[in-house]
């Protein structure tokens, strides 16, 4: 509890676009949620997570919603 946590992962797509990067508990509660701006260039993007009890597990989840264009992940991971 009190810990913060940075998530970070890199992504690019092949335009300017949101996408939503959500952590969770193992049972979908939502810990946190931020919309982040990518574009077509690789480059990192994060959201930091206090932790306000203690979580078994977590899980990464990354919204592209409906769109035309590719969307790319890699090296996606928490660390605090």
């Amino acid at each position: 509890s009190g810990i913060t946590y940075r998530v970070v992962l890199w992504a690019r797509s092949t335009g300017p676009r949101d996408i939503r990067v959500r952590v969770t508990t193992a049972l979908g509660e939502i810990i946190a949620s931020r919309i982040l701006s990518i574009d077509a260039t690789w480059r990192p993007v994060s959201l930091d997570v206090t932790a306000i009890g203690t979580v078994e597990g977590a899980a990464l989840v990354v919204e592209t919603g409906i769109s035309s264009q590719t969307v790319w992940l890699d090296d996606a991971g928490f660390g605090s």
